[in-house]
Formats: C-alpha cells, structure tokens, sequence
C-alpha cells in the first residue's frame, strides 16, 4: 500500500497524470487573440438616401460556433457621408475567443439622422481566415443585395 502512495507521488512530481479523478471534465480553455480587419474602401454600394448616395459604415460583430451574434461586442468604423464609395482606410481592433468563434460579421450600414439605419449588404470572414493572416486586401463581395464590394 505504501509503495503504491510513493510510486503515485513521484508520478505526480515528474508531471505524469494517470487519468482524470472521477466526475473531473476536460475543459478547453479560451484562447484570446487580438485581431485587427482594415476596411480600406467600398465599391459600387446602394444608394439609400434621396441625393442619390449614402452615409455608408461597417459594423462587425464576433459570431459565436453556435451561431449566435455577440451583439456587445459590435465595433464599427467611422460614417462617411454622401457616397457610394467610400474611403474608410480604418483598422477595427477587438480580442476574440478563437476557441468560442466561428466568424465576424460585417455589414455596410446607411446612418440616417432620423430614421433606422439601413443595411447594404453583409459578409462573413472566417475565424480560421482571420488567425491564419490569408485574407490580405480580399475583395468581399456584400450579400443579400444587388451590387457592392468591401475590401
């Protein structure tokens, strides 16, 4: 009995594990990375307002695995009035739990004063896209509309 406790302990001092004690789960840990996206410009968006043109911003929100979007943690980039091509050249910056997230989300808004603001289309980037550093100046492609390009 005695040699046993012994052969446990020196085990456990030379860091081998033999299993898990009952009702002991394996939980993965988050794994928190800093991500940057640069939204440099848009092309060929929606004209919303009566000018002809619109107030376009980018509103990205983490999107969990299960599908779900993590609305307080939205970032957005500045508006630019009166355009359907933008010049935002802004870098969003935001911690994401890589282990929990499957995509981000990103929509082109028109702001309006006194009315909601209206969506021009939206894409999803990837999680493993995003970690990997292969996404480089792409040109997304805005779905659920006609026309519009983000890169």
């Amino acid at each position: 009995e005695r040699k046993k406790y012994m052969e446990g302990k020196r085990a456990a001092a030379a860091g081998v594990q033999r299993g898990r004690p009952k009702g002991v789960k394996a939980v993965r840990k988050p794994e928190y990375w800093d991500v940057t996206i640069t939204f440099i410009r848009g092309m060929d968006l929606l004209a919303k307002d009566e000018t002809g043109t619109s107030d376009p911003y980018v509103r990205v929100v983490p999107v969990s695995r299960s599908g779900t979007k993590i609305k307080n943690r939205a970032i957005e980039t500045a508006v630019v009035e009166e355009t359907c091509a933008p010049s935002w050249d802004e870098d969003l910056k935001f911690v994401v739990d890589a282990t929990h997230m499957a995509s981000i989300e990103a929509t082109v808004m028109d702001s309006n004063r006194h009315k909601e603001h209206e969506p021009l289309g939206s894409f999803q980037i990837p999680m493993k896209t995003l970690l990997d550093g292969s996404n480089g100046n792409k040109i997304y492609k805005l779905e659920g509309v006609e026309r519009g390009r983000v890169v």
